[in-house]
């Protein structure tokens, strides 16, 4: 996106459905102690994810924001768990990218996955999708919020979704890379894309030791 897209997109969408709260400002020395990237300041550009200050619920029911994952780069996709479509070739894109990383990496990186459907993925329901997985709590984080939360990141990062019965949604299927500061970096839309160049993005901002 270029510069100011995302923040003409937030000011539109929290005109429409508003859903922010005022937030503390980011702890910046505790991310530069914790990341492995060693460039700019982690403060959120006009570009990042992070100005969206919506409270979350992670899998074990912490209350958390977006920023939880700041300071390492970070792939996420957005799915809901009961799907038998797309959802799981997205899940396996995600694991494949997991384990795409050199093993001695992969704790510099963080795995983001937002749940589309705030009625049916609960905290416990997360839970037990990330168990099924295998999904190691140590680099992966899934976040449910309500209606409001999840169309105004969708809006940012530009995935469509809508209902299409009472249990199911139709919906993009993209994985969006950001950067440590919660800027987008690369996207990928639809299955057996290349994952070697997400992988060469992302290894951009860790540490070979």
């Amino acid at each position: 996106m270029r510069k100011g897209q995302i923040i003409a997109i937030v000011l539109f969408t929290i005109f429409l459905i508003s859903g922010c709260s005022d937030d503390e400002a980011l702890d910046m020395d505790k991310f530069k102690k914790e990341n492995a990237y060693e460039g700019d300041e982690f403060a959120p550009s006009e570009e990042s994810i992070f100005n969206l200050t919506s409270d979350w619920e992670n899998q074990n029911g912490d209350t958390v924001q977006l920023k939880v994952v700041a300071g390492k780069p970070t792939i996420l996709a957005m799915i809901y768990t009961h799907c038998e479509y797309s959802c799981p070739l997205i899940t396996a894109d995600m694991k494949q990218l997991h384990n795409l990383i050199p093993e001695k990496r992969r704790d510099q990186v963080n795995f983001l996955i937002v749940s589309i459907d705030p009625i049916h993925d609960r905290p416990d329901t997360l839970s037990r999708f990330m168990k099924k997985e295998q999904m190691d709590e140590k680099y992966w984080t899934m976040l449910t919020g309500t209606e409001t939360k999840i169309r105004e990141l969708a809006a940012v990062l530009g995935f469509k979704y809508k209902k299409s019965s009472l249990m199911d949604y139709a919906h993009s299927n993209l994985i969006t890379v950001l950067n440590p500061k919660g800027e987008i970096i690369e996207q990928i839309n639809g299955f057996g894309s290349d994952k070697k160049k997400i992988i060469e993005k992302v290894l951009k901002y860790t540490n070979e030791d």
